[in-house]
């Protein structure tokens, strides 16, 4: 579980700036290929609450570590071993503008 909040100057969360969020996490970490080959693998780590209509407070995105997800089974120590790291890709439209928002 983790918590993102808007920093952008939106006071007004009733029509935030900022609509159609979507947010995607992955676990990156080092593996190894069928050759025997070292590798840096990406794994999509699944959300229960991936996207939101208007993005004005914050967001609290929770990833349940079931029999789906690659984190079953680790642990802190496995994890360091295996360099692992977290990366969150966050996007949304700014309704200002109308462009796109990427963090």
């Amino acid at each position: 579980m983790f918590r993102t909040a808007n920093q952008r100057d939106n006071q007004n969360y009733r029509s935030p700036d900022v609509i159609k969020a979507q947010m995607r996490a992955y676990l990156l970490r080092d593996g190894i290929s069928l050759e025997d080959q070292f590798m840096r693998c990406l794994y999509p780590l699944r959300l229960l609450l991936s996207q939101t209509p208007s993005f004005a407070l914050a967001w609290t995105a929770i990833h349940p570590i079931d029999t789906d997800s690659p984190l079953q089974g680790q642990t802190t120590d496995s994890l360091v071993h295996l360099k692992a790291q977290i990366v969150i890709s966050l996007s949304s439209i700014d309704k200002i503008v109308t462009q796109a928002v990427h963090a």
